[in-house]
């Protein structure tokens, strides 16, 4: 077949380290390419194969020094077939590493020795080795590296040209005997007794219902047992048909659709071992096994189920079950085919159960007895005795039930030493029992199993529950914290009964806070732990020192916090409190200054946390000129060894799988209230705080909460978060505690960001800030940002449903919903948008209606095409309108009304949200950042950069500065149809930027990005009144003036924009505004250039700021421009719309004086 794709053109190849880059020209009808490469020992013999989608790619795998070949061709797919162009010539190419290079990462069992290869520009340097932890790994003068202890090891390689190259060394590293940990819930006896099956035959003894308080509990569980103390066998009369067998004993069988129920309630086992197990013989025993089976349970104790193993979270359970109490039920069992088919309990057979658990490879056992005298709360001699024998015969944790009252939980000293956990009777889960006041409560038993280097430990705590009446039959409930009267006194007597030996799972995890004030403000989110902040403020930094304060400094009666900070035991802290968990994070060390005392050369300095408490120190105050405060960022030299000593001392007082790390990131995005805003980014202290991190992690091996990056700063230092993320730490706090074996959370909770969407979607959609919140390649961000808070909150669900499933496409939001009836309102807006933002605005009325009647924001797409369709400006609330006119006759009046209330805008942010409140403006030609009296400079000779990527990714930005720069304002306005231009000065009193003689706008959004960082050496930031004199302005705005004039004649106004020197905060105080020095030269220069600017075009002015304060309501991204009270827009729209009008007066400086009495009077309060 003849070649149809030609060869690739420009083919080159690049040698990198251990790699090659490859790029070429595009070839005409190529589906794709293939890349072939040769060892240049074997040229003829492909070596491997790669593809490309396009014309460039980086691949991997080659050997530095050695020599290789490439070739690469066009390919099509025809028929299912791939049909390969003409191949390139070969291209010759070496892999190189400059660079000084070794193995990232060498793993070791103990007391295995290893080599480290290092290579420098394809060659092997002589290089020296240093060990930073030689303890765990030694290296040698050769690079041989031996693991003398389990932890991490850092080798720095230096060359003989001084490159360094740093090799981690991991010492018997296994995250497999990391500690964990599973969740076991057993209940006692559950019944569905003649009432609730009455009850549940008017609903075809459907039970779900009974157990929906407790399903997320019981599922929450990596295992639940409980007693199923009743047989099930629908070819049997139920227990409300025939109350007793004719032998007089009860007729205890329920429907199978109480199993099923509770299957589905989270039990994913059921004992058997009861008195009632028989009440419907062998085939009643077998038909409820088989149930309990069939609805995906384990049959435990009948039927020769005994022992059963179940491994829970990778812990493997035998479980057991015994009964000491058999009815009378005149069945004959031996024909079920067992030798003890209903788990009578004898001691010989007990102990053959355990031997065969041990014997089948059980590292617990866990073994359910039914004992005792029913409606007894008094735990008999007898169930002592036998309770004692399980114990000695190897049960690691005994359950009891039968008395159908709670009765004590107690600890059983077995023979050979163990803590062997009792709860003689955990009461009745589920009953219509009335005969004892304590039938209806009952204990869920919660038993946490760790695995440990000394096997496995328990943890035990119980939820205590009630049956409750309803009129379609009985409901489980917990009743901590109670709900009612009945639920408190429920609680009670459970209490009572059970006694102190074992903690209510209200129980609350202790936490060693070891770090910042963050800590604090995570851990204030709930009342779901204990808190020791004994460690909190405290920089390890100083915890990490060698040397402590002298004895004699440290006050006998010092408080715990200032004395662990002066006697560095962080150990000694830690152990004394005993806590369930250690929480660390590390702004504290990086962010906060220390005092550093002594550290004579070659001698290590002992650092002080830098907190009230320390500097109140008599100490402290006594030897003043022998500390030195330092701040950080520290040197390498100092931290490390700090961190890593600290490090050590915290795992000699709590395991690592115990240690909770909070990894902070400060962010350059904030918000106050509901407003968004820019805030000081302090990447210093993220890139100290994150090196101190990593170093932590590999020596520590913590639980990690890594949140941070999401959530935005609350304050205008950016040193605090909004409180959503504390919330979401907290929650993940809990999730890390709650046994499930997780060990990192780092995605935030979805509830969370969809609540602060809708806190921040006003200010969000309003500044465009979606990006900020927002994954605008998600089809379900996209309809969350371009619909409308009304929207979103009917259609939460499935938009949440729509964001899980990572769909990207809107496209294909019609199609993932095709089973959905519901989702029709959903679908139409998708489609809405997809169409707008491709720029398509051929479709019905029909269509686009949906986007009329709810207001969406995507309308502000759909305006910018129909305005430069139609050739003038159309605003939101007018979109409907001016789309049915298209085509019509009626759209040529339309058109020449918009553009006789069209005005173009020449000033700040005050102007265009002037506009934007008046019902009949529209905005033309929009001129920002261009101060008028510079005008008519000179362009200033810089070139910008292509693309937005220098301008934080902001292409209207970099618009806006290519303008500013070519000094474009005049221009615009010439080539403009508006008839009315609206202004103001505020430009003129902004900083500026002088870059050799040049002067232009800077605001902190400029200043962060990429383009101005690259010339900032260059610039100078000042005032224009700094640069040039008062005649050169006098006659520069005199020009601006005139040039207006001639443009727009008499239609011209003026807003008049005194700065201000104190703001309104969110909360209604008055606040003063940072003074740089300059507040009265800008309100009298301001002033200065309006008077002449109206005195030449004799144009309309708005003189209304004088009366408002600034606010802090609406912040502007810290551009440095004053935003006025509501009530200043809201009122000089009403002007403007006046104006537009035809308005007989020329100055408008009356305000709503009822307005300024109430704002005095509130201010005032």
């Amino acid at each position: 077949m003849a070649l149809e794709l030609k060869a690739p053109q420009n083919f080159r190849v690049s040698g990198r380290d251990k790699s090659a880059v490859l790029s070429w020209d595009a070839v005409s009808g190529a589906a794709g390419y293939r890349m072939f490469f040769y060892d240049g020992n074997e040229p003829e013999k492909v070596m491997k194969a790669r593809y490309a989608q396009g014309c460039s790619r980086t691949i991997l795998g080659f050997t530095n020094g050695r020599e290789y070949f490439a070739e690469v061709c066009a390919y099509v797919n025809r028929d299912g077939n791939e049909v390969l162009g003409e191949r390139s010539k070969r291209v010759r190419f070496v892999p190189i590493s400059l660079k000084l290079t070794a193995q990232k990462v060498v793993c070791l069992d103990l007391g295995e020795t290893a080599q480290l290869f290092w290579e420098e520009a394809n060659r092997v340097p002589q290089a020296q080795f240093v060990s930073d932890s030689p303890e765990i790994v030694s290296v040698d003068a050769l690079g041989q590296v031996t693991g003398l202890s389990a932890g991490t090891a850092n080798i720095t390689i230096t060359s003989e040209n001084r490159q360094t190259f740093t090799t981690r060394v991991e010492v018997a590293r296994s995250l497999s005997t990391r500690s964990s940990s599973a969740v076991m819930m057993f209940t006692g006896d559950i019944m569905c007794a003649v009432k609730q099956q009455r009850l549940g035959e008017g609903h075809q003894h459907d039970y779900h219902d009974t157990f929906r308080r407790v399903r997320s509990m019981l599922s929450g569980a990596d295992l639940a047992v409980g007693v199923l103390e009743t047989t099930s066998i629908d070819r049997a009369p139920f227990e409300f048909e025939q109350l007793r067998l004719h032998t007089g004993a009860p007729n205890c069988n329920s429907p199978s659709t109480f199993i099923s129920a509770v299957a589905e309630a989270g039990f994913g086992a059921l004992v058997t071992a009861n008195n009632h197990n028989s009440d419907c013989g062998a085939e009643g025993l077998k038909a409820a096994a088989d149930e309990i089976r069939r609805c995906g349970m384990q049959n435990i104790g009948s039927l020769g189920c005994n022992p059963v193993m179940i491994s829970v979270r990778g812990i493997k359970v035998a479980f057991i079950a015994v009964t000491m109490i058999t009815n009378n039920t005149g069945w004959d069992l031996s024909k079920s085919g067992f030798v003890n088919p209903n788990a009578a309990y004898s001691r010989e057979y007990f102990t053959e159960l355990v031997n065969a658990a041990r014997g089948m490879g059980a590292e617990y056992i866990a073994a359910y007895q039914h004992w005792g005298v029913m409606n007894s709360a008094r735990v008999r001699r007898s169930q002592v005795e036998e309770a004692q024998f399980m114990a000695d015969a190897g049960a690691d944790l005994i359950i009891g039930s039968h008395p159908h009252l709670v009765q004590r939980f107690s600890y059983i000293a077995s023979a050979d030493g163990r803590r062997v956990p009792c709860a003689f009777s955990l009461g009745n889960f589920l009953t219509t029992m009335n005969e004892m006041q304590g039938n209806r409560d009952s204990a869920v038993l919660r038993v946490e199993l760790t695995r440990t280097e000394c096997g496995i430990s328990t943890r035990c705590s119980y939820i205590p529950c009630l049956t409750e009446d309803r009129e379609w039959g009985e409901e489980i409930v917990p009743v901590y914290p109670p709900h009612s009267a009945e639920s408190a006194a429920s609680l009670r007597r459970t209490r009572e009964a059970i006694g102190k030996r074992i903690n209510c799972f209200a129980y609350r995890p202790k936490i060693f806070l070891s770090g910042s004030v963050l800590l604090g403000r995570i851990f204030s989110q709930g009342n779901g732990f204990r808190l020791d902040k004994t460690g909190m403020r405290l920089s390890q930094l100083s915890l990490g020192c060698a040397k402590a304060a002298p004895a004699e400094a440290v006050p006998e009666n010092a408080e715990p916090r200032l004395r662990l900070d002066m006697c560095k035991d962080i150990a000694g802290a830690v152990k004394d409190s005993a806590p369930d968990y250690c929480a660390v994070d590390f702004y504290a060390a990086a962010a906060l200054a220390c005092w550093k005392f002594g550290g004579e050369v070659g001698e290590e300095p002992c650092f002080f946390s830098n907190y009230r408490g320390f500097r109140a120190a008599e100490w402290f105050k006594s030897e003043r000129d022998s500390f030195t405060k330092i701040n950080p960022p520290f040197g390498e030299n100092i931290w490390k060894p700090l961190v890593k000593r600290y490090a050590e001392k915290l795992l000699s007082a709590v395991p690592g799988g115990r240690i909770i790390l909070f990894r902070h990131q400060l962010n350059s995005k904030g918000a106050k209230g509901s407003e968004l805003r820019n805030v000081p980014v302090k990447n210093n202290v993220n890139r100290f705080m994150r090196a101190m991190e990593d170093y932590f992690i590999s020596i520590v091996h913590p639980m990690t909460v890594d949140l941070a990056g999401g959530y935005l700063m609350a304050d205008s230092d950016g040193a605090d978060y909004e409180p959503d993320y504390y919330l979401d730490c907290y929650k993940a706090a809990e999730k890390l505690t709650s046994g499930s074996g997780r060990t990192s959370v780092y995605i935030p909770d979805e509830e969370i960001w969809f609540g602060r969407v809708m806190k921040y979607y006003d200010s969000m959609t309003a500044r465009a800030y979606q990006g900020w919140l927002l994954d605008m390649d998600c089809a379900a961000d996209q309809l969350i940002a371009y619909t409308s808070v009304d929207f979103i909150s009917r259609n939460c669900f499935r938009l949440m449903k729509l964001k899980r499933s990572g769909s990207t496409d809107l496209m294909y939001v019609r199609e993932f919903f095709a089973d959905d009836p519901g989702a029709g309102e959903l679908i139409s807006a998708a489609e809405i948008i997809n169409a707008l933002l491709n720029g398509h605005l051929d479709r019905s009325y029909e269509f686009f209606e949906p986007a009329f009647r709810g207001k969406y924001n995507i309308l502000r797409k759909m305006v910018k095409l129909l305005s430069a369709e139609i050739g003038a400006s159309v605003k939101e609330d007018s979109a409907e309108l001016a789309f049915l006119l298209r085509g019509k006759q009626q759209m040529k009046r339309y058109v020449a009304a918009l553009n006789r209330m069209t005005l173009d805008i020449w000033g700040s942010c005050v102007s265009r949200e002037s506009a934007n409140s008046s019902k009949d403006a529209y905005i033309g030609t929009y001129i920002f950042k261009q101060a008028p009296i510079l005008a008519f400079e000179n362009p200033v000779d810089l070139k910008l950069p292509e693309g937005a990527e220098a301008f934080c990714g902001n292409k209207w930005r970099r618009r806006t500065m290519q303008d500013s720069f070519l000094r474009s304002g005049d221009a615009d306005i010439k080539g403009s149809e508006s008839q009315w231009i609206l202004l103001d000065m505020y430009d003129l009193i902004c900083r500026m930027a002088d870059y050799k003689g040049s002067l232009f706008e800077i605001d902190d959004f400029i200043c962060r990005t990429d383009f101005y960082k690259s010339i900032q050496k260059d610039c100078r930031e000042c005032f224009l009144f700094e640069k040039r004199d008062m005649k050169y302005c006098f006659e520069m705005i005199t020009r601006f003036a005139k040039m207006i004039l001639e443009k727009y004649g008499e239609h011209i106004i003026l807003i008049k924009t005194e700065p201000k020197d104190r703001c309104i905060t969110l909360d209604n105080r008055l606040e003063q505004l940072d003074d740089d020095g300059m507040y009265e030269i800008k309100k009298k220069f301001i002033s200065l250039c309006e008077e002449r600017f109206a005195s030449v075009t004799g144009c309309y002015v708005i003189d209304i700021s004088k009366h408002f304060y600034a606010s802090d309501s609406f912040p502007l991204g810290g551009a440095h421009i004053v935003h006025y009270e509501d009530e200043f827009y809201r009122q000089t729209g009403e002007y403007i719309t006046e104006i537009l009008s035809g308005s007989s007066r020329h100055v408008f400086s009356t305000v709503d004086d009822n307005y300024l009495l109430l704002r005095n009077l509130r201010l005032k309060r």
